[in-house]
């Protein structure tokens, strides 16, 4: 499939920019940061369950309970795990990859 070329971006004429908002860039900077922050915590989260399945499959385990901490680690497939708090085990990490 041929790509199609970018159009240059148009520029506004002198004295017909758009108004700025100071609050609405103010809460769109906020916004990004957060989102931003978010987005590298996911990464995060990625990376140490992708070490938490290598953990598992070291091991040999495919169910693992830490008693002192209440957590329960259940290896469901090659590289899925679930974990959760042995207290309340309808609670569920949520994150199905």
């Amino acid at each position: 499939m041929a790509r199609t070329k970018k159009k240059p971006e148009q520029t506004n004429i002198p004295g017909t920019e758009p108004p700025r908002i100071p609050e609405v860039d103010a809460a769109a900077s906020a916004y990004l940061s957060i989102r931003d922050d978010r987005r590298a915590l996911l990464e995060d989260q990625r990376e140490a369950k992708r070490k938490l399945v290598e953990a598992m499959k070291k091991s040999g385990q495919l169910v693992y309970r830490n008693v002192d901490e209440n957590i329960l680690v259940t290896l469901e497939t090659e590289d899925k795990v679930k974990v959760k708090r042995e207290k309340d085990a309808s609670d569920d990490d949520g994150d199905e990859e």
